[in-house]
């Protein structure tokens, strides 16, 4: 799910970790990922083991076809376990449209192209344009 270049060795770490104890389990694991270029591969392939993905994703478009196994705890800083938190992210010139944003709470727009974020935002209360 957060597979960015910046976190990849940490990643591969993790799944090192994971695919260990499967193994200890009796469990045939791969040893490494598989990273394809568009994430949604990932959930329609058959030979499929494991994966993480967005809590929004399990309740939505992969309600039925897929079994949680578990939930990581990254143990973010201000946050009760299992929590998480977001942030809204602008240019520098566009601080003082940020600003506004944070005196008008739950009126704040938020600019998207993807629908589950735009579906998450909406269930905080936040409108959301552009999807």
């Amino acid at each position: 799910m957060y597979d960015w270049p910046e976190v990849r060795d940490e990643v591969d770490a993790l799944w090192s970790a994971i695919a260990r104890r499967l193994g200890e389990a009796g469990v045939d694991a791969p040893t490494g990922l598989w990273r394809p270029e568009r994430v949604e591969e990932l959930w329609d392939t058959p030979d499929l083991l494991v994966g993480q993905t967005c809590g929004l994703n399990v309740v939505g478009d992969l309600r039925g076809w897929m079994e949680v196994l578990g939930v990581l705890d990254y143990a973010v800083e201000g946050c009760a376990p299992g929590d998480y938190r977001s942030v809204l992210v602008c240019r520098s010139l566009d601080a003082i449209h940020l600003a506004a944003a944070r005196r008008a709470g739950p009126a704040t727009t938020v600019l998207t192209f993807d629908q589950r974020r735009a579906q998450a935002a909406r269930s905080i209360g936040l409108s959301a344009i552009g999807c």
